[in-house]
């Protein structure tokens, strides 16, 4: 289904490259997802699919971003459950620190 080949810009990590059966297979996959994902998107109104697309886009620009390519560590502190638990056992409730919230970017609420 696959042959590893050398990766010119990289000496250890190999690439993957498809023999003409998994291309075969990969080809019929992305034809039965085509067809799922049409059925899919006629069953939601022509703005709904237009506002998900925008925010799709609006993700994969925020994803590009350098902030975001750094990894989780440059966006955010690291939550608690990071300094591990042996960290925490032993400790009143009180003492163990509070779990930092989550804000994700405000998106139009589902139907």
């Amino acid at each position: 289904m696959y042959a590893l080949i050398d990766n010119p810009d990289h000496k250890r990590a190999r690439l993957l490259e498809l023999s003409p059966a998994g291309a075969a297979a990969f080809s019929a996959v992305t034809a039965e997802y085509e067809i799922w994902a049409h059925k899919l998107l006629k069953t939601l109104p022509e703005g709904r699919v237009q506002t998900l697309l925008e925010q799709i886009q609006d993700m994969r620009e925020l994803l590009a971003t350098p902030e975001m390519q750094a990894g989780p560590e440059a966006v955010a502190p690291a939550a608690p459950h990071a300094q591990g638990v042996k960290a925490l056992k032993g400790k009143p409730a009180h003492d163990q620190p509070e779990k930092t919230p989550v804000r994700l970017p405000e998106i139009a609420p589902w139907p």
